[in-house]
């Protein structure tokens, strides 16, 4: 973008983002705000008036594009300043992408932790999450009270810190059940803080 003129230069790939030829289409950054989805506007605008200013605010956006054909997705653009020996902006060069996929599973991974983290709260089972090497991950208060432990433990305790029945191998046989199957359910002893020993069934 020449700030001067003020003339927008696109590569043939972002004219096809933007559902535009180069032999009908004259480029100009009003043209281009114009297409940004009225509520990203101020974001957009914002950020390229902090740009101008100082190289201390990189052109970084993430903004909501509707073409004129109707297709709306989200643009991701960088940018870097031109400046001249006094250090006033001369232009703006960058690149814009389509990240609209992966917004969208963003938002799904996001409606998805929201789910969880409400199911978590709310049973009043005990429930806890293992990653790959066995380590607890997350865990609900039911899980942690029936136990006597606090959150500290997450990210810390693997299972045979409080399983006192199944060893290492004998739980990563139930996790290949779980995969092969889809569920699987079982009778185990769990250690209380405390010392005490409970019985108890998992469902996986």
């Amino acid at each position: 973008l020449d700030l001067a003129t003020p003339r927008l230069e696109l590569s043939v790939e972002t004219y096809k983002l933007f559902d535009k030829s180069p032999e009908t289409f004259t480029p100009s950054f009003d043209e281009f705000a114009r297409l940004v989805h009225p509520d990203d506007r101020e974001t957009m605008q914002s950020c390229f008036d902090k740009t101008l200013v100082s190289d201390a605010h990189p052109y970084h956006i993430a903004v909501r594009i509707i073409n004129e054909s109707g297709r709306q997705w989200v643009m991701e653009a960088f940018g870097a300043v031109k400046r001249d020996t006094e250090g006033s902006a001369l232009s703006i060069h960058g690149t814009a992408q389509d990240i609209t996929d992966r917004r969208r599973l963003e938002q799904a991974n996001e409606r998805e932790r929201v789910r969880l983290q409400t199911i978590l709260r709310t049973a009043s089972d005990g429930i806890h999450i293992l990653d790959e090497n066995g380590v607890l991950v997350e865990a609900n208060d039911a899980f942690l009270n029936m136990l006597g432990y606090d959150r500290s433990v997450i990210g810390q305790f693997r299972t045979s810190d409080w399983d006192v029945r199944l060893s290492a191998e004998e739980v990563q046989d139930r996790r290949d059940l779980i995969r092969k199957q889809g569920q699987f359910v079982f009778e185990t002893r769990h250690r209380r803080r405390d010392g005490t020993e409970i019985d108890v069934e998992i469902g996986a």
